[in-house]
């Protein structure tokens, strides 16, 4: 209940700020100063991004999560999900693609919000620590026929072998290359 009040405390002014952003703009604005307000939606649409994040643990938590079912295309799912990325990933000069293997079906049926959430952080985090090269998203039919596996590759510099073990662990961050992973909230 705290974390959802606190969202919601935050969410009231944080709509109004990013309300204000678009309009300001749609104004005539010099290249430096649209560029400031850009970034300024952008970290904006990035805190709105957390505290859904929060709402949605806090509800995971409580154990209130709901999950839809609905049939959906997966290539028009993958084509949307990942178009979302292909542009941060052309900024650093890399490879964005997906494949699927003959067995995977092209109807589905599951949640695609929460299957869309959680490709995403993959793929995004792929994005973060991969200087150079690709990122490969490959589908395929799991292990029974209701089933589908993801696999993202990319050729960043992996999670350290020492840091691997404790990369589920609730608060904890570990290191590549210098950055810092995390936090992570799995259990």
């Amino acid at each position: 209940m705290f974390l959802a009040a606190v969202s919601h405390d935050l969410r009231t002014p944080l709509n109004a700020i990013t309300g204000f952003l678009d309009q300001l703009a749609h104004s005539e604005l010099d290249p430096r100063q649209h560029h400031h307000v850009e970034l300024c939606q952008a970290g904006s649409h990035t805190l709105l991004g957390l505290i859904d994040t929060v709402l949605e643990l806090s509800r995971l938590e409580a154990g209130r999560v709901q999950l839809s079912e609905e049939d959906f295309d997966l290539r028009a799912f993958m084509d949307t999900q990942l178009g979302l990325l292909v542009p941060l990933a052309e900024q650093k000069g890399l490879h964005l693609e997906w494949s699927s293997g003959t067995e995977a079906p092209f109807r589905v049926h599951g949640d695609p919000v929460r299957l869309g959430q959680v490709l995403y952080n993959l793929v995004s985090n792929a994005l973060r620590f991969t200087e150079s090269g690709h990122i490969r998203v490959h589908v395929e039919r799991g292990s029974s026929e209701h089933e589908l596996a993801f696999t993202v590759t990319d050729t960043g510099a992996g999670i350290p072998e020492e840091d691997q073990p404790h990369i589920f662990e609730a608060f904890r961050q570990a290191g590549v290359n210098g950055h810092r992973l995390g936090p992570t909230f799995g259990h």
